[in-house]
């Protein structure tokens, strides 16, 4: 089996994680050396540091639940990273600065020693913006933040990139030209804004195919009335279909109800930068981001929004200094970026 660029065919792997070693056939790879984990359905993707190399997989998980595995795995990794870094501050004589945070939604342990103290946490693991409640001002936040059971439902769109609800839809053609057809289904996670596009294609597509069209009408109906139009976060979607169109003027009102509503929201001020990155307003876009880091100072959107604008800006300072703090690998950013490649070529984890 190669590991790292598995091509045609399915491979049959016997598998197991222990919390220390995820061991795949006779190969066993330890937790610290996974650098990152996604699933799609029942493929579980991992990107492993194996020997100064990086190695891509995709597999299909059965007999088991790629979510619950991902979880295992994230849980495991995210406690020996923390360990890790207060090890380190330890050494230092730093140990009192030493932060974490158990995101309340996955269960993994999120570092936050590099970051001010703030109301919100984002876990890169399950990609979830939550409040930290377990606070002396529990009441304050309640009022000023999203409910617990509401807040697990938003995320970054996919597609968009904007803080929304993203819902499973269907994509599904079916043509028929007397002596042809074809038909394809798929499955695909956004936010009903960005599938409002692919809905109308979906009917156009699907005119000269009888079958598809019911599909079509479903999921353009769903893409139009599940927009979120009850609770605090009510016309969100609205808005963020207005900023990534460029419109940004007519967005920030919308933006503004909103912030009313949720004073503490980390999302909604970083889909206002990002739509007023769209159109081109680079300064008030990092002001954006700097007001969105102060509700969450490691909400990784954010983050990449104020790098790119001290770059834009020739803030060498203050960029080294930000990409101090987030310490990311960049090559394992790519590295999980080019997964979807290989979601083609299946292997089978029993």
């Amino acid at each position: 089996m190669d590991a790292g660029n598995v091509s045609g065919g399915m491979f049959a792997l016997s598998g197991s994680f222990d919390g220390k070693n995820l061991t795949l056939d006779e190969d066993i790879y330890p937790v610290q050396s996974i650098l990152a984990v996604s699933t799609d359905e029942n493929v579980l993707s991992l990107v492993i540091d194996h020997e100064d190399e990086y190695l891509n997989f995709a597999i299909a998980v059965k007999g088991s639940d790629a979510v619950a595995i991902k979880r295992a795995i994230d849980n495991s990794r995210s406690d020996l990273q923390a360990a890790e870094e207060h090890k380190l501050l330890v050494a230092q004589g730093q140990g009192e600065s030493f932060r974490k945070q158990v995101c309340p939604h996955c269960q993994a342990t999120i570092s936050l020693s590099r970051f001010a103290d703030t109301p919100q946490c984002y876990c890169d693991y399950c990609q979830t913006l939550f409040t930290i409640r377990d606070r002396s001002s529990h009441r304050e936040l309640e009022a000023a933040t999203l409910d617990q059971e509401l807040e697990k439902k938003y995320r970054m769109c996919d597609e968009c990139g904007m803080y929304s609800y993203p819902r499973q839809f269907t994509i599904f053609y079916f043509i028929f030209l007397v002596y042809f057809i074809h038909w394809t289904s798929s499955k695909t996670v956004r936010c009903p804004g960005c599938m409002r596009w692919e809905a109308w294609k979906m009917l156009v597509g699907n005119l000269f195919g009888l079958l598809g069209l019911p599909v079509a009408v479903v999921q353009l109906f769903r893409s139009y009335r599940g927009r979120i139009e009850k609770g605090p976060l009510k016309g969100l979607d609205d808005a963020n279909i207005l900023a990534n169109r460029g419109k940004i003027d007519r967005a920030l009102d919308r933006y503004d109800a909103l912030m009313d509503n949720l004073p503490i929201n980390a999302g909604i001020k970083y889909n206002i930068g990002s739509g007023l990155l769209t159109k081109g307003d680079v300064p008030h876009a990092e002001a954006m981001f700097l007001l969105s880091l102060e509700d969450c100072s490691n909400f990784a959107p954010s983050l990449s929004g104020l790098l790119f604008c001290y770059q834009s800006l020739g803030k060498d300072v203050e960029r080294k200094q930000l990409e101090f703090q987030m310490g990311f690998d960049a090559n394992a950013d790519a590295h999980l970026a080019g997964l979807n490649e290989h979601l083609g070529d299946e292997q089978v984890f029993e």
